[in-house]
């Protein structure tokens, strides 16, 4: 019984180690990334305008409206989907 006490208190102190190494790193990390600029020139230094304009910039990439690749949903013939033709994409889709 002792042997299984003290590896889960070895296991509860690496596990603290590693905890305060994290942290240790994300507080290092901190003010280390410059300033941001706006499409209009503008230059962002605040925190939380940079987490804005970074949130707008890649929901702008997952969300885009213009694409051109759309998703087309065919109906199948009733639900067997095994006797269904794969459909195919060519070189000039890609």
């Amino acid at each position: 019984m002792r042997s299984s006490d003290s590896i889960f208190a070895s296991c509860g102190s690496q596990r603290s180690r590693e905890k305060k190494s994290f942290y240790m790193s994300v507080i290092k990390d901190q003010g280390k990334y410059g300033s941001l600029q706006k499409e209009m020139g503008d230059l962002i230094t605040q925190d939380m305008e940079k987490a804005e304009i970074l949130n707008d910039f890649f929901a702008s990439i997952f969300t885009s409206k213009d694409s051109s690749h759309t998703t087309q949903v065919t109906e199948g013939e009733g639900r067997d989907w095994e006797s269904e033709k794969p459909s195919t994409v060519g070189e000039d889709q890609v």
